[in-house]
């Protein structure tokens, strides 16, 4: 066998301790794979934790309690009554109300068996409102005036409701269908309209404070079609 030689002997060692680095390396890159994996893991279990979090929280916590209880109190500062048999107040989407009853402080009565609404909740908070509002079988009553509707639509944006409805500014545009006036004042030069029936109804408002400017209003009545424009001042107390 032939004797190895120096040279030969050195070029030995020097692959040997490359094969030691590289072994080295790898268990080096290995050890980082593993702490990164460990990092993924504990991301994982903390944001899977979280989530977990926020579901039981949005699924159990009182939220529409707490909602409801703050629209009850907002009312409660406008002077008005508000009662309901039951209320859906999801954060987001449609609101529903059944069996709503509304009085305000100069005996305005209304009544509605249900309402759909997709006015937000933060908006009411910032002392706005801004949406659509549908009725199913409305009914006005007040001391000269009786109104029932089957249907009542209202799309409306008015601001500045801090101080209550007699200031608040803005746009209202309504449409009724299918009711009947049971009771109303007789005006000058105008029939008694007691008793006729309303096929359908628009009317585009203005409201700047305490004043009412129907831009436009039409009223399909059984007996004739009415057309109105003008301009209402409010003093609070409509009888």
């Amino acid at each position: 066998m032939d004797k190895i030689t120096k040279k030969e002997e050195a070029e030995l060692e020097l692959e040997e301790e490359d094969r030691e680095l590289e072994s080295e390396d790898e268990e080096f890159f290995d050890d980082i794979e593993e702490e990164n994996i460990s990092t993924k893991q504990k991301f994982l279990l903390i944001l899977t934790g979280v989530i977990a979090f926020l579901l039981f929280v949005i699924l159990l916590f009182p939220v529409e309690e707490i909602l409801r209880t703050f629209l009850l109190k907002k009312f409660q500062e406008s002077g008005l009554t508000v009662d309901f048999k039951k209320i859906s107040l999801p954060l987001w989407g449609n609101k529903q109300i059944d069996s709503l009853y509304f009085l305000t402080s100069d005996n305005i009565e209304l009544k509605a068996e249900e309402i759909n609404t997709d006015i937000s909740i933060i908006q009411l908070y910032k002392n706005k409102i801004l949406g659509k509002l549908n009725t199913v079988s409305f009914n006005l009553d007040t001391v000269s005036l009786i109104i029932n509707l089957r249907g009542l639509n209202f799309d409306i944006d008015l601001s500045n409701l801090e101080k209550g409805m007699l200031v608040a500014s803005g746009e209202i545009k309504i449409q009724g269908v299918n009711g009947k006036i049971s009771k109303m004042p007789i005006f000058p030069y105008i029939r008694d309209l007691s008793g006729t029936k309303i096929k359908s109804f628009s009317l585009d408002i203005k409201k700047i404070g305490s004043k009412l400017i129907i831009e436009k209003g039409v009223f399909n009545l059984s007996i004739a079609k009415i057309r109105l424009k003008g301009k209402v001042d409010y003093s609070g107390s409509l009888k």
